[in-house]
């Protein structure tokens, strides 16, 4: 599955406007949490005005035939929007388990 999801965030390092795309992979053969990792991508803004504005969010996608529609939907949201043209603070892209 694939997740989208934005906003303004505070986890202990400050607060930041999360531009997010998330990859998440369930092993074959394995069951529960232990069969979940998920890819982030993550770049973060500094919150101005017009990012705090923005409500939080997100979207799943779950199967390659949506792919399109969501991949539409991001470049027609107002959360790619507002960060297209701005430069990251900070870029992360962590593999972890779920």
């Amino acid at each position: 599955m694939l997740l989208y999801q934005w906003g303004v965030f505070d986890f202990g390092k400050g607060e930041y406007f999360e531009f997010d795309i998330t990859r998440q992979f369930i092993a074959k053969g394995q069951a529960g949490n232990e069969a979940i990792s998920q890819f982030r991508c993550t770049a973060y803004f500094e919150p101005d005005a017009e990012l705090q504005s923005i409500p939080k969010g997100n979207l799943w996608c779950g199967s390659k035939a949506d792919l399109s529609t969501f991949k539409k939907y991001i470049l027609g949201s107002k959360a790619f929007s507002a960060v297209e043209n701005r430069l990251a603070s900070r870029v992360t892209a962590e593999w972890s388990k779920a």
